[in-house]
């Protein structure tokens, strides 16, 4: 059994980088405990299908089990009559780059096949949720289309003896113009149970610099709206109560590098629990000599682009806009005469202080928030972790990153410990992240790191030094760049 969190799983093909079958991503055989036994929900090639299932029979889940019509890999954490709550992401339904979709969300062939294995958990009696909070500019519609999640929604909603449900978790939709303002929000219906507003107060990780607390930022939001959420008062989110009453959460992560956070795998994911994007706190305004984390040097043209920017998210006044605009145009145009003291913007840098706090803060409420939000002392749903690595991303993520193909799946069951393998596969040194090495200690886990165990078919990659010596190679964020790379 895997039920151990320093337990670490890698199923790696170097040659499987495409996901190739057309939705709803149905297996290519009928494996013995495939739920859906008629020829016609069959494909004629699907290798992602069967390298998840090698990933499950590579944890010895079920092991007893395994290829007769009874395996029932998930049965260690879902019993029938649970809630289940899938997690991926659906960050964005276009690619910055203009590429495909493929090395930006998590595919839906990969969570087509932990659809049925939950399916399989639950033997018809239970609630499965696949749901996400993508950024504020996503057209959930035409995502849920063009990437094949709306076909494989349809047919588990016909064929599938389950309460089902297909969820977009935000509060609010935003439209850009084609110079990139914000012209127009939209109401959402947002999650059907609910939310619930979960305060952390002074046991959240933002309050060692809550003095700074008017100077939180989120991009395109009101300033005004983020001091209501956290203040020296109040630190507080608002989480899906679909993830509040889950008994299982099963968190799908891309693997991607990430401007502000470094990488964005199981721990970044959970920004998605969230419904309302202007109560995340993702980098604090200003220098660092003036206890910001924007960007590293004292800048007043900085400084000004910051204000012009917060000005044309709130005003609504085409004429001010337009001269808010015109204004930003001019002070930015002069980077091309006088150079700014350093080339980091809105906390994309390996001196982001903030977001890894807040990131942090939204592990803890997945794990110890009961279902009116308020923090217990010892778990309260079990949580699964499968990232998926076919095709990843590198370079500029998580909206622009360069596909990576590497062919690899990586499960566990704490986000820190599956992080922090992700990292060192990644060719990073986990310990110059700051969202994995705080959260080590966040946890209680850095005694436990050393005693960390992985299991893999690749032979490279059986202990946590082989993975020092045979990373992938990835490129960081421009912001990132010569800090966090294994230099031995």
């Amino acid at each position: 059994m895997f039920s151990n969190q320093s337990q670490v799983a890698l199923w790696h093909d170097a040659n499987l980088i495409h996901y190739s079958p057309p939705p709803p991503f149905h297996p290519a055989c009928a494996f013995p405990e495939y739920p859906f036994q008629s020829s016609c929900f069959l494909s004629d090639h699907n290798p992602v299908y069967e390298a998840v299932r090698n990933l499950f029979k590579l944890m010895r889940l079920d092991a007893s089990h395994q290829e007769t019509p009874g395996w029932n890999p998930l049965q260690e954490w879902i019993k029938p009559g649970d809630i289940v709550v899938i997690k991926p992401n659906l960050v964005r339904h276009v690619h910055g780059l203009g590429l495909s979709l493929d090395s930006l969300i998590t595919h839906p062939s990969v969570i087509r096949v932990v659809m049925d294995y939950v399916y399989i958990a639950l033997q018809g009696h239970g609630t499965l949720i696949v749901g996400d909070a993508p950024l504020q500019t996503t057209d959930f519609d035409i995502l849920v289309r063009n990437s094949g999640l709306g076909a494989l929604a349809d047919f588990y909603r016909h064929y599938a003896h389950l309460d089902f449900h297909l969820t977009d978790f935000r509060r609010e939709h935003s439209v850009k113009d084609q110079r990139g303002r914000i012209v127009q929000r939209f109401d959402l219906a947002g999650d059907p149970r609910g939310y619930r507003a979960v305060n952390l107060g002074s046991s959240s990780l933002l309050k060692p610099c809550i003095d700074q607390y008017k100077n939180f930022r989120v991009t395109n939001y009101d300033p005004e709206e983020m001091m209501t959420h956290h203040n020296p008062m109040i630190n507080e989110y608002l989480i899906s109560q679909s993830v509040l009453d889950a008994d299982v959460v099963i968190n799908l992560p891309k693997l991607k590098t990430h401007r502000k956070g470094g990488i964005t795998a199981a721990l970044k994911n959970l920004v998605g629990i969230n419904g309302s994007k202007d109560w995340l706190t993702h980098h604090t305004c200003g220098s660092v000599v003036d206890g910001g984390d924007e960007y590293l040097h004292p800048s007043l043209r900085k400084r000004w682009l910051t204000l012009l920017n917060e000005r044309l998210d709130v005003c609504r006044n085409p004429f001010w806009r337009e001269i808010y605009y015109l204004c930003k145009r001019t002070i930015a145009v002069t980077r091309h005469l006088i150079p700014y003291p350093d080339v980091y913007f809105e906390g994309s840098w390996y001196g982001n202080d903030t977001l890894w706090r807040m990131v942090l803060d939204l592990n803890r409420i997945l794990l110890y928030a009961d279902r009116q939000g308020t923090i217990q002392p010892t778990s309260q749903r079990k949580l699964i972790i499968l990232v998926d690595a076919l095709l990843a991303g590198e370079g500029e993520g998580p909206l622009e990153p360069t596909p990576k193909p590497c062919g690899l799946l990586v499960a566990g069951t704490h986000p820190v410990f599956v992080d922090d393998v992700c990292a060192r596969v990644m060719g990073f040194d986990p310990s110059r992240i700051p969202l994995i090495n705080q959260g080590l200690d966040v946890f209680g886990l850095r005694d436990k790191l050393q005693g960390l165990s992985l299991c893999s078919n690749d032979k490279n990659w059986s202990t946590i030094n082989q993975l020092m010596q045979h990373h992938l190679g990835f490129v960081p964020s421009a912001g990132w760049a010569g800090q966090i790379e294994r230099t031995v």
